[in-house]
């Protein structure tokens, strides 16, 4: 449940603009294929094409954490509470999908 939490929101000149649910699309078979993050109130649609995947992977019985935090550049659009278009390119930025258990 992310509808207090700040996950998903731009900031922009100081100021958070809140978006609605953000899923990303990505094959969990290879990290280092393009990516494309989209929000369901199209508020926000990105391609991410990524560089280097900090791949790490520990299972220590009762602790356990795969990690892929994938570096790499994002292209597309934003759309602030006032309606503004944020338009970005070739922007420096990383995406993760990381699971841990303790």
């Amino acid at each position: 449940d992310t509808s207090k939490g700040t996950e998903n929101i731009i900031f922009y000149k100081g100021r958070g603009h809140k978006l609605g649910e953000v899923t990303f699309h990505f094959n969990e078979k290879d990290y280092l294929e393009p990516w494309r993050i989209e929000s369901d109130d199209s508020r926000l649609t990105l391609d991410f094409n990524p560089i280097l995947n900090r791949h790490s992977k520990v299972n220590l019985l009762i602790f356990a954490s795969v990690q892929n935090q994938v570096f790499g550049t994002f292209d597309g659009e934003a759309v602030l509470d006032d309606g503004t278009e944020i338009r970005v390119k070739n922007i420096m930025g990383f995406a993760e999908k990381v699971s841990n258990r303790w």
